[in-house]
């Protein structure tokens, strides 16, 4: 599974870097990346799920797996929709769509996925530790919130762009306090070093989500762009840190 997800990951990479040099971007070549790249979502699921009877006594780790293995499953089910919109409907930037209902709900999974974890670990969540996580929530979605605000929030976009311009900050922001805050548990990196997968994909989620917020909002997204390949590389650590448990 491990040699399916690399050279999987590796095909993709090399498909968005023929997009990147092909002239027409809104061609049926893009609106099939998004389709592509959804395969890493669908890997990590997999993975999640046939990591289950591992864990027979361990019902912290199987809440895990099961609650990663949804969100993942979920954000892939977004990108079929987006898709469905690209070639089908002819959109080539459904935002905000039903795709959104889908990407959203891949949140709560990996929430959820990573406090089960911290569980599993023995990881404790002190009253220090809590302070510490809101202040960074805090600041991490003021900086993105200010950013955003700046570039990508005004009259010319919809309202609903708008709403989802913040509601993608504000969850970003927590997924990123919550990793670095597992960080700093007694159970955090020494013991479990493979927590860093999460927390570099959660981040590298916040900034594609920015990016593409930005780039949407200006008119100069393009399916396989930056943002594409940011979110795609947070779905192959993802995947990677479920493998690696």
């Amino acid at each position: 599974m491990k040699a399916f997800l690399v050279i999987t990951s590796l095909l993709i990479l090399i498909f968005d870097g023929v997009l990147f040099f092909t002239p027409d971007k809104t061609g049926d070549i893009n609106f099939v990346f998004n389709l592509a790249y959804s395969l890493i979502f669908i890997l990590g699921s997999v993975i999640a799920i046939t990591k289950l009877k591992k864990y027979p006594q361990d019902t912290n780790m199987k809440s895990s797996l099961v609650f990663y293995a949804l969100g993942l499953i979920f954000y892939a089910l977004g990108l079929f929709v987006w898709t469905y919109y690209n070639l089908v409907l002819r959109s080539p930037i459904p935002y905000p769509s039903l795709a959104d209902v889908a990407f959203l709900l891949y949140y709560p999974g990996v929430i959820l996925g990573t406090f089960f974890l911290v569980n599993s670990f023995g990881g404790k969540f002190t009253p220090k530790l809590i302070v510490e996580g809101s202040l960074t929530f805090l600041v991490f979605f003021a900086i993105l919130y200010f950013f955003l605000n700046q570039t990508s929030m005004n009259s010319g976009v919809s309202f609903g762009a708008n709403f989802l311009n913040i509601l993608y900050p504000l969850f970003d922001a927590f997924l990123t306090a919550l990793a670095i805050t597992i960080l700093r548990t007694e159970k955090g990196i020494a013991d479990h070093p493979n927590i860093l997968y999460f927390v570099f994909s959660f981040i590298i989620l916040a900034v594609a989500d920015t990016v593409f917020s930005y780039r949407s909002a200006n008119n100069l997204y393009w399916n396989g762009d930056i943002s594409d390949l940011l979110f795609a590389v947070s779905g192959f650590l993802t995947a990677w840190g479920v493998l690696s448990l």
